[in-house]
């Protein structure tokens, strides 16, 4: 009873002390048992992915090793050296696996005294003799020019080589039975062969004579020796891969591959097992902790009740809508802290008071208490705060957009100018007010059976990119908007495509927009523009519309351009007529007062003539 007064007199914070102090020990005794756990699963988990690394480099051995009993002894440098990449990689992983070997279980050793272990480190050891055995026969058989190979094909070459009359016939069934028996390692065909050989040679001895005989059987002699002892060697090497030293060396690596899935199994099972009664163990334990700690929680509820009355009262007044003043703190234990935080309560709730009141007048820059900035009315609140600063936002580009559209209505209303300087004006304030760098206008020029693409107004742009006015429209990028009709906006611009020029030099822009010009369905001309920040989604409509309008006027312009100049033609042509037709007239003046004055002159030749001949000095000239 004693025990349990003291127990129920000490403070709160020191029973919860005790009560978590309980619950924390009982905690670390749980968790110093995972620890080890995971320690000791980690290691066996280690100790697997050794094993791992082992079968991986006995997989590449084997490779290594059959690929080399298979092709890689035939190699040159191999002939010649006795070694070759295939060999240095099987020695490599060879060592590999010793090391690995040597190692598995770390500090402690695990199964290094296995007898699993064991087995696999001898069978290692005989595979990599019977490598080295077979190494040295393989260099020792050769290849084509090396080896006994090659002592047998310099026989061959000396047999076929004598000018000895032998019948040809007999040595290409000797050279047919030794094909056979190098392409199907069977062991019937050097008997055929060694038979052959005593055919042949008894009828060589049979049928001629002399010192030529003697050298033509000697020389076949050596022919059947050299092929009798690649035939042996390759016996003992083996003819099949399951045969020989091959297949000593294949059932040997069989059977590592073998021993070392029993090791993983082994392994594996070892970790399990462990696994499975440190489970049991730690949950045991769980089991307990969680028992105490429910005893507890009934224990410190009723405790704990009992304090919360105090401040209840208060906690009614706030939910009834009344800011009650602020509790007072006399003790530093956690019923002082619960009247702290309850404090606590009451500022936050009054900054967001004050906050909510500035966001209804309009000071949506207002910012709030950074003290309580994360609880979630704060977040709520400047959340809020968000969306009607978002409001703002749209508001503004509204109002952007209807600025920018009464602008570029009243500028295209101006028709005192002509088409190209039209297009100027309208580009400059369109590459300006969006903030662009620089931006071209194209039209769609069609005539007299000639398709093009007129670059009527530039701003910005480097002059030595524009070597002509005309662009071909079925090509780039200005020839595919046109063709399709929509809008293409790039942002991965091909290094050289354009450069923006400024006094520090030049550089790619990172933000190219073309928008189709566009009379209902027809497309009438482009506007490119090019900058270094991409565009907003209401500033690329905004373009759309305004790049609508610009076609209707600069359609407009053309027609009434067309106009004026077909007029000035017909002025032209008409001041042309009115002024052949003066000079016709005058011609015909003049052509009028020359007739008159040569009827004058022949008026007065014909009176002189008469005088003449009143007189009679006419008659006496006759």
């Amino acid at each position: 009873m004693k025990l349990i007064e003291f127990f129920l007199s000490l403070r709160i914070r020191i029973k919860l002390l005790l009560a978590f102090g309980s619950i924390m020990l009982l905690s670390a005794i749980m968790v110093i048992m995972i620890w080890q756990t995971f320690t000791n699963i980690g290691e066996y988990k280690k100790i697997s992915g050794e094993v791992d690394a082992v079968n991986i480099h006995i997989l590449e051995m084997d490779m290594a090793a059959q690929y080399f009993m298979l092709e890689a002894f035939k190699q040159e440098d191999f002939q010649k050296e006795g070694t070759n990449l295939y060999t240095d990689t099987y020695r490599q992983h060879d060592d590999t696996v010793r090391t690995l070997l040597a190692g598995i279980g770390g500090e402690q050793g695990f199964f290094q005294q296995d007898t699993l272990t064991a087995s696999i480190k001898d069978r290692v050891n005989r595979i990599a003799l019977r490598f080295k055995s077979l190494q040295e026969l393989l260099r020792k058989r050769g290849f084509k020019d090396y080896g006994l190979e090659g002592d047998l094909r310099r026989a061959i070459h000396a047999v076929e080589n004598s000018s000895f009359p032998y019948d040809k016939v007999d040595m290409l069934m000797l050279r047919r039975h030794e094909k056979d028996f190098f392409l199907r390692k069977d062991m019937k065909y050097p008997q055929e062969f060694n038979n052959k050989v005593g055919e042949f040679t008894a009828r060589i001895a049979a049928e001629h004579e002399g010192p030529e005989k003697d050298d033509i059987l000697e020389k076949i002699a050596a022919y059947q020796k050299q092929f009798n002892e690649v035939v042996a060697i390759d016996s003992v090497i083996g003819l099949k891969d399951t045969g020989g030293l091959k297949g000593l060396i294949r059932n040997d690596l069989i059977g590592l591959k073998a021993s070392i899935g029993m090791l993983r199994t082994k392994v594996k099972d070892f970790s399990d097992a462990y696994a499975r009664k440190r489970i049991i163990f730690v949950g045991v334990l769980f089991l307990v902790q969680l028992g105490l700690g429910i005893v507890l929680a009934f224990v410190y509820a009723d405790i704990l009740s009992r304090a919360i009355k105090e401040i209840r009262q208060a906690m009614k007044s706030l939910a009834d809508g009344i800011f009650p003043g602020k509790m007072p703190i006399k003790t530093t234990e956690e019923i002082g802290d619960t009247k702290q935080a309850f404090n606590q309560l009451l500022d936050r709730m009054q900054a967001a008071t004050s906050f909510s009141e500035a966001l209804g007048n309009g000071e949506l820059s207002s910012r709030y208490d950074a003290n309580f900035r994360e609880d979630v009315l704060a977040r709520s609140l400047i959340k809020m705060q968000e969306k009607l600063k978002e409001a703002q936002e749209r508001q503004s580009m509204i109002h952007w957009a209807n600025e920018g559209t009464a602008l570029f209505s009243e500028l295209l209303k101006n028709q005192a100018e002509d088409t190209a300087a039209l297009a100027d004006t309208v580009l400059k304030h369109l590459v300006k007010y969006v903030g662009m760098n620089q931006g071209a206008l194209y039209s769609v020029v069609d005539r007299a059976g000639e398709r093009y693409l007129d670059r009527l107004a530039t701003f910005a742009y480097e002059r030595k990119r524009f070597v002509s006015q005309r662009l071909d429209p079925d090509q780039g990028i200005i020839g595919q908007c046109i063709a399709e009709g929509n809008t293409i906006v790039l942002t991965d611009i091909p290094v050289g495509y354009v450069q923006i020029t400024s006094g520090l030099g030049e550089a790619t822009p990172r933000y190219i927009i073309v928008l189709p010009l566009k009379v209902r369905e027809d497309v009438v001309g482009a506007i490119e523009l090019a900058g270094f920040h991409s565009l907003k989604p209401h500033q690329v409509q905004f373009l759309e519309k305004i790049a609508e309008y610009v076609a209707s006027a600069l359609g407009s312009r053309q027609v009434y351009d067309d106009t004026q100049k077909l007029l000035a033609d017909a002025r032209e042509n008409n001041q042309r007529l009115q002024a052949q037709e003066e000079e016709i007239r005058q011609h015909a003046e003049e052509m009028q007062a020359m007739q008159e004055d040569m009827t004058r002159q022949q008026r007065m030749l014909e009176a002189e003539i008469r005088t003449l001949k009143k007189n009679g000095t006419l008659q006496s000239v006759n």
